[in-house]
C-alpha cells in the first residue's frame, strides 16, 4: 500500500483584519501570528475501497478542510482511487490554533504526493487556502504555515498571492497556550460585528507594522482582543494573573477561549504556573521557524 505524509506546524493569530471578496484567492486576512512545533501530520493512503476515509488522531469529529481538500485533488486525478487519510493532531481543536488550515495544508502535501498531481508548493498551498475560506473555519492562517516563525501577513490572500514578513525572537523563547475551550469561528466570522473587529484589528495591524517586534505583536494582540470584545472572562482573567506574575505580554488565540504568551526559558515555569492554577489546558511549544513540509 503506497503512502505519503506531511507536517504542518500548528498556528495561531493574535490579531486580524478581514478581508473578504468574491475571489477565494483574494480573500484571506491580514494579521499577525506564529508558527508552532506542536502541530498536525497527515499521512494519505491508497485504499481498496473507493471514496475517502478520514480518521482524526484523538478520535474526534472530521475536520472539515480535510475533506474538501481531498475531494478537490482527487477530481483532478485521471482515474478511480480510494484514499484513507490518517490525521495526528498535537493541539487541542476549536481553539484558535490554526489546526482546520494546518490539517488543510498538511493534506493537501501529503494527498498531492500520493496522487503525483504536477502542483507545486503554492499550488497544493492555495487549495488548503480556498478550503478554509469555503469551509469558514479561517481566512489567513495557511500563509503563516507556509512562511513559519513569527510572522505578519501585511498583505492579504492565498500563497503566491499575499505578502508575509516574519520578525526575529531569541532561540531560547517558548510559546506558552492556555486553553480553556473551543469557540465557533463560523459564527463569529460571519457575525454583524465584524466591521467593528477589522476597524480595530486595521489601526493595531498598522501600528505594528510600524515597529515590528515580538513584544509589540503580544501588546497589541491584547489590545485587539479587549477592545473588540473578542476576549472572553476566561482570557482577561488570564491576562491579569499573568500581569501580576511579571508577564505583562500576552494576547487572545483568534478565535478561541485561549491565552497564548511568548517567554524566555526562565520564565516557563512560572508562566506554565499561572494557567494551570486558572484550570486552562497549558501547552508548551518552541516556534517553528519551520514551514509545513513532506516527511
Amino acid at each position: 500500500m503506497r503512502c505519503a505524509s506531511a507536517w504542518s506546524p500548528a498556528g495561531l493569530s493574535g490579531i486580524f483584519e478581514t478581508h473578504i471578496v468574491e475571489d477565494p484567492l483574494l480573500t484571506g486576512a491580514r494579521g499577525a501570528g506564529l508558527a508552532l512545533k506542536k502541530g498536525v501530520t497527515v499521512t494519505a493512503c491508497e485504499s481498496e475501497q473507493q471514496g475517502v476515509k478520514i480518521s482524526i488522531s484523538d478520535g474526534g469529529k472530521i475536520i472539515p478542510t480535510v475533506s474538501t481538500v481531498a475531494k478537490k485533488l482527487l477530481s483532478m486525478f485521471p482515474g478511480q482511487l480510494g484514499v484513507e487519510i490518517y490525521v495526528d493532531v498535537s493541539v487541542p481543536i476549536g481553539g484558535g490554533l490554526g489546526t482546520s488550515g494546518a490539517s488543510a495544508l498538511a493534506t493537501a502535501l501529503a494527498l498531492g504526493r500520493l496522487l503525483g498531481l504536477r502542483l507545486s508548493y503554492l499550488d497544493l498551498a492555495k487549495i488548503a487556502h480556498v478550503a478554509e475560506v469555503e469551509c469558514k473555519t479561517g481566512l489567513g492562517t495557511v500563509s503563516g504555515l507556509v512562511a513559519g516563525g513569527v510572522v505578519i501577513v501585511v498583505r492579504p490572500g492565498a500563497p503566491g498571492n499575499d505578502l508575509v514578513d516574519r520578525l526575529l525572537f531569541d532561540k531560547d523563547m517558548k510559546a506558552i497556550i492556555g486553553f480553556f475551550g473551543s469557540r465557533s469561528k463560523p459564527e463569529i466570522l460571519s457575525s454583524a460585528s465584524l466591521p467593528l473587529i477589522d476597524a480595530v484589528g486595521k489601526r493595531l495591524i498598522d501600528e505594528l507594522i510600524r515597529e515590528r517586534s515580538l513584544e509589540k505583536l503580544l501588546e497589541v494582540s491584547k489590545r485587539f482582543s479587549l477592545e473588540t470584545g473578542l476576549a472572553t472572562e476566561n482570557v482577561k482573567r488570564a491576562f491579569n494573573a499573568l500581569e501580576e506574575a511579571g508577564i505583562p505580554y500576552a494576547g487572545q488565540t483568534q478565535i478561541g477561549d485561549a491565552v497564548f504568551t511568548v517567554v524566555h526559558d526562565e520564565q516557563v515555569d512560572k508562566a506554565v504556573e499561572v494557567l494551570n492554577n486558572l484550570k486552562a489546558k497549558t501547552i508548551v511549544s518552541e516556534i517553528s521557524w519551520e514551514p509545513a513540509r513532506l516527511v
